[in-house]
């Protein structure tokens, strides 16, 4: 009885949402969100049964081009003696990588920014790119872009973009920006 399950976010992530299963359904679960700490109270949870606890967390902006890995540490308590309580704490590690989508590629060979190289695309299941020069024509278009693009054939000037990335959930997002190539 008196279940309360306590979720301390992590620096570096902002949460969401946040949604529950249980079996049996009948299990009342209560919710309070306080800045970064999530309480859910249970006032009556019967012998094996179960709740699942889905929490949705936004990665905040990475400062820099490296990763950032964040710990999450979740407590359980309840009213009752626990014969166990080293079993009360869960704790989950993520890696939070960086997107970015940079806005210049100089494409002479020397091994810096030769190709237009968006970092953490990766984190998407799949993505389209268009690529249009100053009068809207299509220059360059792929699915499943690869960061190989190096404007071969292309006079220097400003280009434009348009990438379209699903992620694991289905969602889509949308990038629009400009690429400056610099030739020699």
């Amino acid at each position: 009885t008196n279940v309360v399950v306590e979720d301390k976010l992590p620096a570096g992530v902002t949460y969401v949402s946040s949604s529950f299963v249980s079996n049996p359904n009948s299990i009342q679960v209560n919710q309070e969100v306080s800045g970064s700490t999530l309480k859910y109270s249970i006032p009556e949870m019967p012998a094996n049964a179960v709740i699942t606890i889905y929490v949705k967390v936004k990665a905040n902006q990475l400062n820099g081009s490296s990763a950032s890995t964040i710990v999450n540490r979740v407590k359980v308590e309840s009213e009752e003696n626990d014969i166990n309580p080293d079993d009360n704490t869960a704790e989950d590690v993520n890696s939070v990588k960086p997107f970015f989508i940079p806005n210049v590629i100089t494409p002479n060979n020397d091994g810096k920014n030769d190709s237009f190289v968006i970092q953490g695309l990766g984190r998407f299941v799949s993505n389209e790119i268009v690529i249009l020069n100053r009068y809207g024509d299509h220059v360059f278009e792929r699915k499943n872009y690869d960061n190989n693009w190096n404007a071969d054939g292309l006079v220097p000037g400003t280009y434009f973009f348009v990438l379209r990335a699903t992620d694991s959930q289905g969602q889509v997002q949308e990038f629009k920006g400009w690429i400056q190539v610099i030739k020699d």
